[in-house]
């Protein structure tokens, strides 16, 4: 790569010593209690030592020479340098090793070709699209799919509430909080909107052009006109993926997050508390298995593959098969039958499930790691808390966890991006689309920054979704690292 060019000097020293910006950030203050807490958070005061040593002559130089665009590379790495070290009081060790390993190169703030690729500053250039969910209470976008190339989304608004300034009307009788469906445009504007009376949905599918929803119901529940048959606690809906009509409705037990998944056929799978069901794409059942003392997380298809995740609860069985007690339990499924393929336990706490091509992933509350669809075998494993994960069509995994940050692993489950100015804590879902973009949502309070772009919630709770511009990870491509033994 081409180095940049000293074409301009700034005489004034005394404004450029940076040495100044890193007191009270990493200092021997800072430093001197997180080494002493063991070798692993030793050899992170060592890394952090490391970066912060090269970054400063770098700045240095660059505010001397006045170049502008070398001077923004390397103020970004400063942030993400702050933040990595202001979250250390709140993480794992692991995490924070993985962390480190992806911090945004000092190297390519000297790369000419990388400087010229580089986002301008615009936040369009980084995040091209943000909406938000906002009224006069708690609104929250739960879950996305795509259909038709667009992106679909479901969640709760609240009394007063707007997606992206459309209106979103509650029904008869429900003033305060009410569920909703909306179909938005490649730039995210609103095509179609659907609200759910008494219905909150938690997951989203598609069966062919039609848009499946599933959520939990309450007394009364409506959805599109259709009353659901009493005493639902949960509802499964097809809807036009093109005018947002509803077809059919069901009445079902209560779902939980992820508990919906599709099929190239079309043909829909449900996990709800201890069973697993399939039906038609018209919502006709085709079978259902049942367990015991399991809750579900997720369930995902892949290829001639349906898997489910499930925390186990007390002394677990499935199709009268004893589970290992606590933890998690990976279960394949044979989609025509719903025979078990393999299980596997988990001694980690699951809390999000995807497949994509040979492998599904599954995210915990202290690790996140991937096994072989063909058997269940454990293909590597990172002790670091996943809230959110989503497989990409090359084959890596991207995952939001601690630290703030989203991280992007390749399929041997190397660390290949961290990109540490997203708010990923709120993230309640990742999805990728079909030109490959990826897409973020959830709730924040106050105010939400990812890039350059900024959001602030006009109630005490809005609402979010963002497309992410593939420059803003691979301009942070991490250095390649073998994945730890960890298992979750």
């Amino acid at each position: 790569a081409a180095a940049v060019a000293v074409i301009a000097t700034r005489g004034d020293g005394s404004a450029c010593a940076s040495h100044d910006r890193l007191r009270g950030v990493w200092d021997p203050a800072i430093r001197a209690p997180l080494a002493a807490k063991g070798a692993a958070w030793a050899e992170v005061a060592r890394g952090l030592d490391t970066y912060a040593t090269q970054w400063q002559p770098l700045r240095d130089a660059a505010c001397h020479a006045a170049v502008p665009a070398v001077e923004a590379c390397l103020d970004d790495r400063f942030g993400a340098f702050t933040r990595l070290v202001g979250s250390l009081g709140s993480t794992s060790q692991d995490a924070a090793l993985v962390a480190l390993r992806g911090m945004p190169a000092l190297s390519d703030c000297s790369d000419a070709d990388y400087l010229a690729r580089a986002p301008t500053g615009s936040p369009a250039a980084l995040v091209p699209w943000a909406l938000t969910v906002s009224g006069r209470g708690a609104d929250v976008v739960r879950a996305a799919t795509f259909v038709g190339g667009d992106l679909v989304i479901a969640g709760d608004a609240s009394a007063g509430a707007t997606l992206a300034g459309t209106p979103l009307v509650a029904p008869p009788g429900e003033d305060e909080r009410f569920g909703f469906v909306a179909r938005l445009g490649s730039d995210g504007s609103v095509r179609w909107a659907q609200v759910l009376g008494h219905v909150a949905p938690v997951a989203l599918a598609t069966s062919g052009a039609d848009v499946v929803v599933i959520g939990i119901a309450g007394p009364g529940a409506r959805i599109g006109g259709l009353a659901v048959a009493a005493p639902a606690e949960g509802v499964l809906a097809g809807l036009d993926g093109v005018r947002g009509e509803v077809r059919w409705a069901h009445a079902i037990a209560a779902p939980a997050p992820g508990a919906l998944a599709s099929d190239a056929a079309g043909n829909l799978y449900t996990a709800v508390g201890g069973t697993v069901s399939s039906y038609t794409p018209a919502g006709e059942p085709r079978w259902q298995d049942t367990g015991t003392g399991l809750a579900p997380v997720g369930i995902a298809t892949a290829a001639d593959a349906l898997v489910v995740a499930s925390a186990v609860t007390g002394a677990a069985t499935i199709q009268g098969q004893a589970v290992g007690a606590g933890g998690c339990a990976v279960v394949r499924l044979a989609p025509a039958t719903g025979a078990i393929v393999w299980m596997h336990s988990l001694a980690d706490t699951c809390r999000a499930l995807t497949a994509g091509g040979e492998r599904v992933a599954v995210g915990g509350s202290r690790s996140v790691g991937t096994l072989a669809l063909t058997d269940g075998a454990l293909a590597w494993a990172h002790a670091v808390p996943a809230a959110a994960i989503a497989y990409a069509s090359d084959g890596t995994l991207t995952m939001a966890g601690e630290l703030a940050s989203l991280v992007r692993f390749d399929g041997a489950g190397r660390v290949d991006a961290v990109v540490s100015r997203v708010r990923s804590d709120v993230a309640s879902w990742l999805v990728y689309g079909p030109a490959g973009q990826l897409v973020m949502g959830g709730s924040f309070t106050a105010s939400l920054t990812v890039g350059e772009r900024q959001l602030h919630a006009v109630g005490p709770q809005d609402g979010f979704v963002l497309e992410l511009s593939p420059e803003l990870v691979d301009r942070v491509r991490a250095r390649a690292r073998p994945a730890s033994a960890a298992s979750p």
